[in-house]
């Protein structure tokens, strides 16, 4: 019989986690360093970037990210995603837009593909 595995913050017995986990959860992890954790619902960090007709506003009277994030006091990519999360649409500007990561292309052989019932992609 193996013995009872338990998170080092709580105590709770971890039944179903896998054996390299060592916490059960996120927030015990973070409290185990002395890290805070924001609670659902607890206030935004900048709670500007989540309004979309603040944020456009900006934009259409010709502030740049840089501006709009010194303002802030975030970085500019963190403007641009918030921009594109909300979909908004900007007008063109001098610093480069935030774009999201692009899925990695792989090869699989075709007989795996078929078995797993994928297709191919132009």
């Amino acid at each position: 019989m193996s013995p009872v595995r338990r998170c080092p913050q709580c105590g709770q017995v971890l039944h179903s986690l896998p054996a390299h986990q060592e916490f059960c959860s996120r927030e015990c992890y973070l409290a185990s360093r002395n890290l805070e954790t924001r609670r659902l619902g607890a206030p935004r960090k900048y709670p500007e970037l989540h309004d979309p007709d603040w944020l456009s506003s900006k934009f259409d009277a010709g502030e740049t990210a840089q501006s709009i994030a010194k303002r802030l006091g975030c970085s500019p990519s963190t403007v641009w995603r918030r921009a594109y999360d909300m979909e908004l649409q900007l007008p063109n500007c001098r610093s480069a837009p935030y774009k999201p990561r692009q899925p990695k292309k792989i090869s699989v052989p075709p007989d795996l593909a078929s078995r797993l019932g994928l297709e191919e992609t132009a």
